[in-house]
């Protein structure tokens, strides 16, 4: 796919871009599949996190992450000529990947608050992100769509604190809008963009495949983040959510 001219410049001047049928029919019947072998892998070495439902008496599986060396369709996914040539387009600079994660939202489950994904403290790591998200079905207002501030006022900056909610008080001028997506859609935003996404009232789960990449000299800036990711806020069996609503 080709992007075009207005896309690249809607995407600097609002900090996001969204692609419809990025991916066919085919390849996210693929990515499904390897989604699902995922979430049923015993293995300790892919990073899987609970929480609470909105009952407060079940914890499910929410998020997995740090499977790139275990999923061959995922690698082949995230190290694809067609996601690169895409980057390049946007930006004229070259990318390399800085975390990978696949967001369940199962039924019933609770919203994710406002955030900047570089209030994760991702900063230290790179000046510059931006995260595909593959929709691998279809995404509404019920079933917890992202919402993203598309005034383009606050995608520049950090605007909140370290791994605290943002509260839309403290950005420019906001203005929120659903972002629906249809199987192969893609949303892509840079790491200030804020954004959240609402409860999952539906009876199935909302599946994204999130794939970050960064502008880094450092090969091994992956390896650093997930190092210091799992010292602080290692996989889980349990509910142990922090005030910082997604815990990046």
């Amino acid at each position: 796919m080709k992007i075009s001219n207005s896309e690249i410049k809607h995407f600097k001047k609002y900090g996001f871009l969204k692609l419809r049928n990025f991916y066919s029919n085919k390849e996210i019947s693929s990515f499904k599949n390897e989604v699902n072998v995922l979430k049923e892998s015993k293995s300790k070495k892919i990073a899987k996190y609970y929480q609470l439902d909105l009952s407060g008496n079940k914890n499910d599986l929410h998020r997995i992450e740090y499977f790139y060396s275990f999923s061959k369709v995922l690698k082949d996914l995230i190290d694809s000529k067609k996601v690169a040539k895409l980057l390049f387009s946007l930006t004229k600079k070259k990318y390399i990947l800085f975390k990978e994660k696949i967001n369940i939202k199962p039924a019933n489950s609770r919203e994710d608050r406002l955030h900047q994904d570089v209030q994760g403290d991702w900063l230290k790591y790179s000046k510059n992100f931006i995260t595909l998200t593959i929709s691998l079905v279809k995404t509404y207002n019920k079933n917890g769509n992202l919402i993203i501030d598309v005034s383009g006022l606050n995608k520049d900056q950090i605007r909140g604190k370290m791994f605290e909610v943002l509260n839309s008080k403290q950005l420019k001028k906001p203005k929120f809008k659903n972002q629906p997506t249809q199987p192969g859609d893609i949303l892509l935003f840079n790491g200030f963009t804020p954004h959240k996404s609402t409860k999952n009232l539906t009876n199935k789960s909302r599946d994204q495949i999130y794939i970050t990449y960064c502008e880094s000299k450092n090969k091994n800036t992956r390896k650093i983040y997930f190092r210091e990711k799992f010292s602080n806020s290692p996989p889980n069996l349990k509910d142990n959510r922090k005030k910082f609503a997604n815990k990046n």
